[in-house]
């Protein structure tokens, strides 16, 4: 039940709270398909936030930051907002104890974005974290014509607000179009055991988290590369060790093997902790592609921003933006899907909301329900589907932290057995909803364990903008895996990456590989999966 909303003015800052009781999900919010009755709950079924007299504003800003978090990791934000600049709406939860003391440390903590709306949720300790609702939340205070989908211990780059709104102003692209953010993590080496990790204080993990392209492109660089050079090195600045100006001509002078500068740079490079990477099963996002096209120091015209042609998997769960509110197809008012509240805790909660996305509702299809091979007797409402598009430059990094008390019970609580593989309950029921959501929308089930894969004669991805690639199991692991230290280092120096005695990087081939299996039947490129 909604008991307290405040609004007030702090500084030239727009500043709102709302705070709901009951922490236990409700079904009134569920992009499946297959609960359309829990749609038509909103009043017109128009969802929270989208109603005719909603406020609706671009005077901070065209683009909302949509994110929940715990308050552990709201000091997060802060950093969010000092990146981001824009507007922001969080959900978050607090203890019954004191739902109002949050709002003080919000107000101080987010103080660099110039709108921010908090929905407060209390929930009790026992209960799971209703992750989907607090999105559903915050999306709903949102006012600005996009919103864009971030979990709050990732960290936009300074750039990311003003690129996503150029995207947005200059491209042509239709009206359903997820626009991607590419995700990277900032690696300080893996322990044994999570919990084991031992992480620098606010302030010096702050340091280590870059903030504009090249810098990210540095930390990519610092990864281990056997055989190549190391990077040019840079002076650092101080409150960011991958900023700063290169030395000795700039990231266009390759170093002669066996020059000073040579070595010096690998002696810094090999003191300076942790290093970036590609965030993991976010192979999709084509990361060599991205670091190739574009240049967020440069003044000519943005590029435009290239559509993802295939998901690898269904693991892939990118950080996008989005309309807010009606999605702008011609002929019909349909809002764009929100989260299925049903997810809680960890697992499948973000994941399933882009194969709403992805499988938006194909017209007229039979399709068959998997594993049980069920006929669908009722049609889907005609509705074209989401294309993806990754925003050129922009980025995202992970920000290392202590494993989470829901991700713990996801991995370790008491186990049950599904078919022939083992599996906690957590799993094991959100595994058996995403897979009849997957079902529903007439999209391939796979990945799953103890999930038979789909019947994949019996599913709508070939006619989707964005169907699952299909690829060999080998290559898709390969493009999953594979380092971007060597393409980085070469950005770094203008070229090519060569490693001595290895050849060329074999990952444009593979993707090549790849593009050319969609021109086959869907059944048929994923026989080999």
């Amino acid at each position: 039940m909604h008991v307290i909303v405040r609004a007030m003015i702090v500084l030239s800052c727009i500043v709102t709270f709302a705070i709901h009781e009951g922490g236990r999900p409700a079904l009134v919010a569920s992009a499946a398909p297959e609960n359309l009755r829990a749609l038509s709950e909103w009043p017109g079924g128009v969802p929270p936030g989208c109603e005719p007299d909603a406020p609706s504003t671009t005077a901070n800003g065209n683009v909302t930051i949509v994110t929940q978090s715990t308050t552990d990791r709201l000091w997060n934000l802060g950093h969010v907002c000092e990146r981001w600049k824009g507007p922001l709406s969080l959900g978050m939860t607090v203890t019954p104890e004191d739902p109002g003391g949050v709002t003080q440390d919000a107000k101080r903590i987010m103080a660099a974005c110039p709108e921010v709306h908090v929905s407060v949720l209390v929930r009790e300790p026992d209960q799971k974290y209703p992750v989907n609702r607090l999105r559903n939340l915050a999306w709903a205070k949102a006012t600005t014509p996009w919103i864009f989908l971030l979990d709050a211990d990732f960290w936009p780059g300074a750039d990311a607000r003003f690129l996503l709104e150029q995207t947005i102003a200059r491209s042509s692209f239709g009206p359903r179009t997820a626009l991607v953010v590419p995700a990277f993590a900032l690696d300080l080496g893996k322990p044994a055991w999570p919990r084991q990790l031992v992480l620098p204080d606010h302030a010096e993990l702050a340091k280590r988290i870059p903030l504009t392209k090249r810098g990210l492109v540095r930390c990519l660089a610092n990864g281990t590369v056997a055989g190549l050079p190391p990077p040019p090195r840079w002076t650092p600045r101080t409150l960011n060790l991958w900023e700063g100006d290169a030395v000795a001509g700039g990231r266009r002078r390759a170093l002669a093997a066996g020059e000073d500068d040579a070595r010096r740079a690998l002696e810094y490079v090999e003191e300076l902790d942790g290093h970036c990477e590609p965030f993991h099963h976010h192979g999709s996002t084509r990361f060599d592609a991205w670091l190739a096209s574009g240049d967020a120091a440069s003044d000519g015209p943005a590029e435009p921003a290239p559509a993802l042609p295939c998901f690898l998997s269904n693991k892939y769960e990118p950080f996008v933006a989005v309309p807010r509110c009606l999605d702008g197809h011609p002929g019909e008012a349909s809002h764009v899907p929100r989260f299925d509240e049903r997810y809680i805790g960890y697992g499948k909660n973000k994941i399933e909301w882009i194969a709403s996305l992805r499988g938006a509702n194909q017209g007229g299809k039979r399709v068959r329900f998997s594993p049980t091979s069920r006929l669908l007797s009722r049609p889907f409402p005609t509705r074209a589907n989401y294309s993806f598009r990754v925003v050129p430059d922009a980025f995202t990094v992970h920000v290392p932290h202590p494993q989470s008390t829901a991700m713990r019970e996801w991995s370790i609580e008491k186990k049950v057995k599904r078919g022939g593989t083992w599996t906690t309950k957590s799993r094991l029921r959100m595994d058996e909803m995403f897979a009849k959501h997957m079902a529903a929308l007439g999209l391939y089930v796979m990945d799953i364990p103890g999930v038979p894969a789909g019947d994949p004669a019996a599913v709508v991805e070939v006619d989707l903008a964005t169907p699952l690639c299909g690829a060999v199991a080998h290559t898709i692991d390969k493009l999953e895996t594979h380092s971007l230290a060597p393409a980085a280092r070469a950005w770094l120096r203008g070229g090519e990456p060569k490693a001595r005695g290895k050849g060329r990087d074999p990952t444009p081939l593979r993707w090549a590989q790849v593009d050319a299996r969609l021109a086959l039947p869907f059944a048929e490129r994923i026989a080999y999966y």
